[in-house]
């Protein structure tokens, strides 16, 4: 099962039937429900392979220590970590620029693969997504990471637990018209949680980009 708050890179499955109707051909699939009402979902999170993608710190090597975590989570607050990437991420399908993927993503990565095709549908139509409940982080702990200590690593997983969404937002054009319904895939009662892989690759005041993101079983709330 996809869960909405992981998949907000994916937030957008841009309808085939308006795109028809505008003589364009869609980039992107959908799911319609009615004639004149899509019903969009998330779009599943990205899937890591057996090999991991090249990083501006030119990082190959997947991360394998096993993390002593009570040590990392006290230098670094991943929990802040990842949810303001995941809110960066939610802010670009709310005013998509391209120009800002790499606030959020390594040079790429599959996650700016993915939003880069996104992100430039949506500012090609001029549509944005409105409405969504802010990207909230509960619980994050280190899972493991590439070198010998944090100081040293390029690259880290981090599992991390999303509050889930009430409200997932709307998608809308230039005008403000509906275009399709976000639903929230987290079932009621539950929270989403991932498991993301984060490279150093940003300034050093603000180093960790998301280079890709599974989804893990949902937990209760």
């Amino acid at each position: 099962m996809n869960h909405r708050p992981l998949c907000l890179a994916l937030i957008l499955l841009i309808l085939a039937s308006c795109s028809s109707d505008e003589g364009t051909e869609p980039t992107t699939a959908v799911n319609t429900t009615a004639s004149d009402t899509v019903e969009s979902t998330s779009i599943p999170p990205d899937s890591t392979s057996s090999t991991q993608p090249s990083t501006s710190a030119e990082v190959t090597t997947a991360p394998t220590s096993v993390v002593p975590t009570s040590t990392l989570d006290a230098e670094v607050d991943w929990r802040e970590v990842v949810e303001t990437l995941g809110q960066r991420r939610q802010d670009l399908y709310a005013a998509p620029d391209v120009s800002r993927i790499l606030d959020v993503c390594g040079d790429g990565s599959p996650c700016a693969e993915q939003l880069n095709v996104q992100i430039g549908d949506l500012a090609d139509k001029g549509w944005r997504v409105e409405g969504a409940d802010p990207f909230t982080v509960l619980d994050a702990r280190v899972e493991k990471f590439d070198n010998d200590s944090l100081e040293t690593s390029l690259l880290v997983t981090v599992v991390a637990v999303i509050e889930r969404t009430e409200i997932a937002g709307t998608i809308v054009d230039e005008a403000g018209t509906e275009v399709a319904a976000v639903e929230p895939e987290t079932e009621p009662g539950f929270n989403a949680q991932g498991r993301f892989l984060l490279g150093r690759v940003g300034p050093p005041d603000d180093p960790w980009r998301l280079i890709s993101q599974d989804t893990l079983p949902e937990v209760p709330a």
